[in-house]
């Protein structure tokens, strides 16, 4: 995260209080989001410059990469191998899109400081994934942006590996490169959602227990509770409907009776004049 230093996580009446009282967030398997191309929207773009590295190997009897690179090829479509979690906030912190999601439904807007954010969920999940990394969302992979970044990732897999398996190196790519770029670059008709996300690549799956469920419209949704510092939440805004000062009213005492961590976050009232 370069520029974005505070993020928004926007949600109902049940999930605020859920967040405040467990401290923790949901970081939900990329399967079973509503974007049916998650993670293997660009993975065609991979394995085409997979194929140009293994091309290029070939011709080299005695390349010390060949097998390595077959076996990215291999893992990054095998979708099951590799679970991605991921949770999902945005870089505006009042905008109408998401607050007409939740219809007649009171929507929050929870403001959360990036780095500590960040530093702490790490901290506190270390034991059931590897690595925990935010970033902004990049729309088209055929855009500048999405280009750069495949490009950027295919970089830094062709280099000359020093020994090794071949197996234990395609593992290693994969998880920590080529998952966080693909989790990265999202279909451009989900652009006006200026999404900001935490992507978990747990190494070696979730440990047994970790995963729970959830029901969603469509399905049900494996997620993993992600823990954080209370004092990662430096806002919270309440969005358009009735009886906004009794909102208000109400998450302050919330926050109030939830710590003095949380009694630090402002909490402030939606600018959006959108009748629901």
């Amino acid at each position: 995260m370069e520029a974005t230093r505070r993020i928004y996580h926007y949600t109902d009446s049940a999930g605020l209080l859920g967040i405040i009282k467990s401290g923790t967030i949901w970081a939900s398997d990329a399967r079973f989001l509503n974007d049916s191309t998650e993670i293997s929207y660009s993975t065609e773009e991979v394995e085409d410059r997979l194929d140009s590295l293994i091309r290029r190997e070939e011709e080299d009897p005695e390349s010390p990469n060949l097998e390595t690179f077959y076996g990215i090829k291999s893992m990054v479509s095998d979708r099951d191998m590799f679970p991605v979690f991921v949770s999902c906030f945005c870089k505006h912190p009042d905008l109408l899109g998401q607050w007409r999601a939740y219809g007649r439904r009171q929507g929050y807007a929870i403001g959360f400081d990036v780095d500590l954010l960040e530093s702490s969920a790490a901290a506190k999940c270390a034991d059931i994934h590897d690595p925990l990394k935010l970033f902004e969302v990049k729309y088209g992979r055929n855009s500048a942006e999405g280009k750069k970044l495949i490009q950027d990732g295919m970089n830094e897999i062709d280099r000359t590996y020093s020994g090794g398996f071949p197996g234990s190196s395609a593992y290693h790519e994969v998880l920590y490169t080529l998952l966080p770029l693909l989790a990265q670059i999202k279909h451009p008709s989900f652009h006006a959602e200026e999404e900001v996300r935490m992507v978990l690549c747990p190494y070696g799956g979730p440990p047994t227990g970790a995963i729970h469920f959830r029901a969603s419209e469509f399905a049900l949704v494996p997620y993993l509770e992600i823990g954080f510092d209370a004092s990662s939440i430096r806002e919270v805004i309440v969005g358009p409907g009735a009886h906004c000062e009794v909102n208000i009213n109400g998450v302050r005492k919330l926050l109030r009776s939830s710590g003095s961590a949380y009694s630090e976050a402002s909490v402030t009232q939606s600018g959006a004049p959108y009748r629901c």
